[in-house]
């Protein structure tokens, strides 16, 4: 833990603590987010001065009083593009993802929660995905957090865009048969 965030009170006669031994398991930068917070324990203060002004450690009664640290969620920043499929979970047909860390990865993504379900969101740019559904890879999504709005800025940890396409939908007439003089009336359900 490379921190020298500590405070100490009750020295006398301009006596100094220069450093203290801090350790804590959130240090490491594998820490999940979900076992946040840790504790940082305190102990052996060292110090400095000069003569009758030097730190002893054995003048003391010394009281270590532990602090805790906050692991917060990594920025992930996702783009992805994929076809209209009537949810708002849609499977991409690409993606990128920038920001996994720990050599953390996202091989395959099989759903995303969009913002909106239809294809005008995305051409007026307001399109954005709030979630992962299914994915592969070994990343840790509790250990990551998305932008909550649209950022079409590519590659960044904040970027949030989906580009949705239309679906393809073939109409055909169904083709019918009719006598000469007799006419036909079409109707228009008369398609598959």
């Amino acid at each position: 833990l490379v921190a020298n965030g500590f405070t100490v009170n009750g020295t006398v006669n301009n006596e100094t603590v220069d450093s203290v031994t801090l350790t804590s398991s959130g240090a490491s930068a594998n820490a999940q987010v979900q076992s946040t917070p840790y504790l940082i324990e305190v102990a052996n203060a060292t110090g400095s001065g000069t003569g009758s002004s030097q730190f002893n450690a054995s003048n003391y009664n010394i009281t270590y009083v532990n602090g805790s640290l906050t692991v917060a969620r990594a920025l992930l920043g996702i783009s992805a593009t994929g076809v209209y499929s009537g949810t708002t979970s849609v499977e991409p047909t690409q993606f990128t993802v920038t920001g996994l860390q720990n050599a953390e990865t996202i091989t395959a993504i099989n759903s995303l929660i969009l913002s909106d379900a239809n294809v005008s969101a995305s051409t007026n740019g307001s399109l954005y995905i709030t979630a992962f559904g299914a994915f592969e890879g070994n990343a840790s999504l509790s250990n990551y957090q998305i932008s909550s709005s649209r950022n079409a800025t590519p590659n960044t940890t904040t970027t949030n865009s989906f580009v949705m396409s239309r679906a393809n939908l073939t109409v055909t007439a169904d083709s019918v048969s009719s006598q000469y003089g007799l006419g036909t009336v079409l109707s228009n359900t008369a398609f598959t």
